[in-house]
């Protein structure tokens, strides 16, 4: 459990509607009466750059290893358990290298790290719910405007007070970062200080997810920071010493003045990196890290010789075939399209393709994720049926189409020839090896360049409207006005139940217009030492990771 759970506030920290059902993504609108309601074309923060690594199949460290740690409870009455703080904590990540905020890329397993020493003006409880950090509470003057109270006697790592100076000049640092400033920062005109504790940000049209966005926008003392240097956070953890981090590794100990009191759990905390899941499994092995995050694949049979316990945790997004139908041809007919659909078996292609861990899916995005329609019904493969659709469409001798994939997926791509051609569809195969070229085919022109494509997509504000605008709303492979008018209302309505109801009506029309065929979602391993430790599954938010500063060793002895 969070120890950030032990301040949440009245100040509204959860987003609610008016049922008092939890929203994620909307906003309680102060004078709402008066609130104007501002329509827009397309949604500010559109952002193809999220598919400019198409060679991964999905953004897999979007679905970092969201689990906290908990203190173990008994249900034997003749136990009791006992907690003590844990001196030290050894962690492994599959991960090249580690980059620090504000310089860190954002789909990386880094803000596994950099979650335990940054924090922003709000913070995810769940995937549901948006609480106070840094932030007391905010208000909306109108749609587009948020004044945010802002937490008093909060310190820097370095001793220093948090100001609301230093919240602007924070604000003004993330934009140097391109993607921070790409996917978080895309709707804001300005953020200035309204006082000593008021701080104003103002957005160019109303953005019902923003508070879903600032979680990311982390606060720091912008004087303290260099290249390559770690500025001073609020979080948990602060680095043991200048001398104690690399790209590798990073030694931190815990901040004794945490603002909301102090760390009971983990004292200090390594996070080291390593190449691949043999690599940490051989660290695992020699006792050198406790808990082995984000392996990406099943832990085979003699590759850890250390007692241990894993949790499987799936993705919040899915990986997916695309399909073109805004070019002239039979991709353009849904009768095709629904062919396509049925000729294609999830379930098989999971079970026949080695180099997939995964789950099936019938959406984009997790049921997790605000948007989800639990209406849609998951299509059940059927090659006959697809070959009547086809001679119903005018091709009786079937069709021919290119499949577009990474080099990295090949054996997807196979098993999806191979399931086509059982319907009657011949696809050739279009393999690339560059990422900027397979995007710039697939998402570029007036109609795009591929007919069907592999692809992965999640999102990384913890709503569907994001993914939605990227793909679907008058986009190079698919375009429908009735579905552009809801996705309109999506991006600029506040009110959260008419916003949920127009998101999960969208994910049920493309799914019945075909626009793309949801194939799985990947699933990972956490291994950890479970003789000391006991986890607690738990989802805080799409980029966070693990948070350690609340996790307790814990013994049972006999009263």
């Amino acid at each position: 459990m969070q120890d950030d759970n032990n301040n949440a506030s009245d100040s509204g920290a959860s987003i609610v509607d008016d049922t008092g059902n939890n929203l994620n993504g909307t906003v309680a609108v102060e004078s709402s009466a008066s609130a104007p309601q501002t329509s827009v074309d397309k949604m500010p923060t559109k952002k193809p750059i999220l598919l400019a690594v198409l060679g991964v199949l999905l953004l897999a460290a979007i679905a970092a290893a969201a689990y906290f740690l908990v203190m173990n409870n008994s249900s034997d009455d003749s136990n009791a358990a006992i907690t003590k703080p844990v001196e030290s904590l050894n962690v492994g990540i599959v991960e090249a290298d580690i980059t620090f905020y504000p310089e860190n890329a954002i789909f990386s397993s880094s803000n596994a790290v950099n979650i335990q020493m940054f924090e922003g003006l709000v913070t995810y409880e769940d995937l549901k719910n948006i609480r106070p950090a840094l932030a007391t509470s905010w208000t909306n003057p109108d749609s587009k405007t948020w004044d945010f109270e802002l937490k008093q006697n909060v310190m820097f790592h370095n001793g220093e007070l948090m100001t609301a100076d230093d919240v602007v000049a924070s604000f003004e640092l993330a934009q140097e970062n391109q993607d921070i400033a790409d996917i978080f920062l895309g709707t804001i005109d300005s953020v200035t200080k309204q006082s000593d504790t008021v701080v104003r940000i103002v957005t160019t049209e109303p953005d019902p997810v923003l508070l879903n966005k600032l979680a990311f926008v982390y606060i720091v003392d912008p004087e303290t920071y260099s290249e390559g240097v770690i500025p001073a956070g609020t979080g948990h953890y602060l680095p043991e010493s200048a001398d104690s981090y690399t790209d590798q590794m990073i030694q931190m100990k815990a901040f004794e003045s945490y603002h909301e009191g102090p760390v009971t759990g983990v004292q200090k905390l390594k996070i080291a990196v390593y190449p691949d899941a043999e690599a940490g499994y051989e660290a695992y092995n020699n006792d050198e890290i406790d808990v082995l995050e984000q392996t990406g694949e099943a832990i085979t049979d003699g590759s850890v010789s250390r007692e241990y316990e894993t949790f499987g945790y799936s993705d919040l997004g899915a990986n997916y075939l695309g399909i073109n139908s805004t070019k002239e041809g039979p991709l353009s007919n849904l009768q095709v399209r629904e062919a396509i659909r049925l000729a294609v078996d999830p379930q098989k292609l999971i079970e026949e393709t080695s180099s997939i861990e995964g789950v099936v899916a019938n959406q984009l995005l997790a049921s997790d994720i605000p948007g989800y329609s639990p209406e849609v019904v998951p299509a059940v493969s059927n090659a006959e049926k697809s070959k009547e659709l086809l001679s119903e469409a005018g091709y009786p001798d079937g069709i021919t189409v290119e499949l577009t994939y990474f080099v990295s997926v090949k054996d997807v791509a196979q098993g999806i020839q191979k399931q086509l051609a059982e319907a009657g569809i011949t696809a050739t195969l279009d393999e690339q090896t560059d990422g900027p070229s397979i995007g710039a085919k697939v998402f570029g022109g007036a109609n795009g360049g591929a007919q069907l494509w592999l692809a992965g997509f999640t999102s990384d504000i913890n709503d569907a409207s994001d993914a939605y605008a990227a793909l679907f709303d008058d986009s190079a492979n698919f375009s429908d006005e009735q579905i552009s008018s809801q996705l309109a209302t999506a991006y600029s309505t506040l009110d959260g139940a008419e916003r949920l109801n127009t998101l999960q009506q969208v994910s049920k029309e493309l799914i019945e217009k075909v626009a793309y065929v949801p194939l799985y979602r990947n699933t990972y391993v956490l291994a950890y030492d479970n003789e000391n430790f006991v986890f607690e599954q738990s989802y805080p938010g799409a980029l966070s990771g693990i948070k350690y500063a609340n996790f307790q060793v814990s013994e049972e002895t006999s009263e």
